[in-house]
């Protein structure tokens, strides 16, 4: 559960464009203690602070903790039991089915890309 924790809570953290310390003030727990998360120094975290990252982060604390796949906090269940139809966006499939056509080294440079666009796009849209 650490290593999937703690590469979950850096994934999500990063892709939300946050800092350590951001982080930190919106969970209320100290960014050192972030830093050993992510690092799997720290491998035991209290329920309290998972709830707080995931709320934080907008993902499920199961999420985090890797209990599920599914990030999304509140739907897992629905969604694990098939009450709630699931569907693809197939421009979210292609997008998927491509990166994994894509060795390791060419993946992390397709997120980066993809990163790179969306600060372009929050910066035009910030700067409108």
């Amino acid at each position: 559960m650490a290593g999937t924790f703690a590469q979950r809570l850096l994934l999500a953290r990063r892709d939300l464009d946050l800092t350590q310390t951001t982080l930190a003030a919106q969970a209320q727990i100290s960014p050192q203690y972030i830093s050993d998360l992510e690092r799997g120094k720290s491998d035991n975290p209290a329920i309290r602070d998972v709830e707080a990252l995931a709320e934080a982060l907008g993902v499920s604390p199961a999420y985090l903790l890797g209990w599920s796949d599914i990030p999304l906090p509140g739907d897992a269940a629905a969604i694990a039991d098939e009450r709630v139809p699931y569907t693809v966006d197939p421009n979210i499939q292609a997008l998927i089915d491509l990166y994994e056509d894509l060795d390791p080294a060419n993946q992390a440079a397709a997120l980066e890309i993809i990163r790179t666009i969306r600060r372009t796009q929050n910066a035009r849209v910030v700067g409108a």
